[in-house]
């Protein structure tokens, strides 16, 4: 069995490429992202949209979620946010997210799509992209702007623009908004999705993979559909992780039927909290599998 998280990688791609946009069904991608921001020149922006209903419909008949990025409000994004409801996108990322009433409008935007194309009232998810440090401070006000927003997307490459430094191979300097952005994430209860490597450079992509996977990342997104892999096999839980998380928390369980608060498992005094976040990889394992975590068998 291949043990896999259902939004572990997030796949951006050109919106008018049909091809590379149809192949990404087969990318091994949990989220494919049709991309009618930056990704797609202006004159194929009608293009492109007219491709989302034939690409949503084959992303989700591969199990892959059906992603559409658009562009601000200010701009086309109404055009964009019409054609990714009626087209089926499950989820609508926002590019230049900024403030919370940017997101409340769209939810308005959205909820008036979703009820003319007969979708269920707040099956849209909202996914703002945080390209600016204004972005990155006002994150608290995004988030809770509205229920439907359950990820956030870190930028690289605009974030560095915007930061005023150089972007580079090392990723150095976007570590501390990395940091602060999976911290603000986890404190409004939303999955951070970390920054996109832009190099083609396997070996530091796998690099940059680990640093963000030490930090806790649990989903990153990537530009090259080549880095899908890397994604999905580094930020999966091994098999090492879940036994170590099965034994913790059979061991814990054990000691409170004993009457004890606590229990030292493999060299290790074990509390609450770590039996909390082993039943969370547990759990979330279950869900991803569709069985018991007794079966931690992986797919070679």
């Amino acid at each position: 069995m291949r043990i896999t998280s259902a939004r572990r990688s997030w796949l951006f791609l050109q919106g008018a490429a049909r091809d590379s946009l149809l192949q990404a069904a087969r990318s091994g991608a949990d989220i494919a992202i049709q991309d009618l921001e930056d990704f797609t020149p202006h004159d194929l922006k009608d293009e492109a949209r007219r491709l989302s209903s034939e690409v949503c419909r084959r992303w989700r008949e591969n199990q892959v979620v059906p992603a559409v990025r658009i562009t601000p409000l200010a701009e086309a994004g109404e055009v964009d946010t019409r054609a990714a409801v009626s087209a089926g996108a499950d989820i609508i990322v926002v590019a230049k997210a900024e403030t919370g009433e940017q997101i409340r409008e769209i939810d308005r935007l959205i909820s008036y799509y979703e009820g003319r194309y007969e979708r269920a009232h707040g099956e849209v998810e909202i996914c703002p992209t945080i390209e600016s440090p204004a972005a990155l401070t006002a994150l608290t006000d995004i988030a809770g702007a509205s229920v439907r927003v359950r990820s956030a997307i870190l930028a690289s490459e605009d974030l560095a623009t915007n930061l005023g430094v150089t972007r580079t191979i090392r990723s150095a300097e976007l570590r501390y908004a990395r940091s602060r952005f999976l911290f603000e994430c986890s404190a409004n209860g939303i999955l951070a999705v970390d920054c996109p490597f832009t190099f083609d450079d396997d070996k530091a992509a796998q690099l940059d993979l680990h640093w963000a996977a030490d930090l806790g990342y649990r989903a990153k997104s990537v530009v090259h559909a080549s880095h899908v892999g890397l994604v999905n096999a580094g930020l999966a839980p091994s098999r090492e992780a879940l036994e170590n998380a099965a034994g913790l928390v059979d061991a814990f369980e054990q000691a409170e039927r004993d009457g004890l608060g606590q229990v030292t498992f493999q060299g290790r005094i074990v509390e609450l909290p770590a039996y909390k976040a082993a039943k969370e990889l547990l759990a979330g394992t279950e869900l991803l599998v569709g069985t018991d975590t007794g079966l931690l068998d992986t797919e070679e």
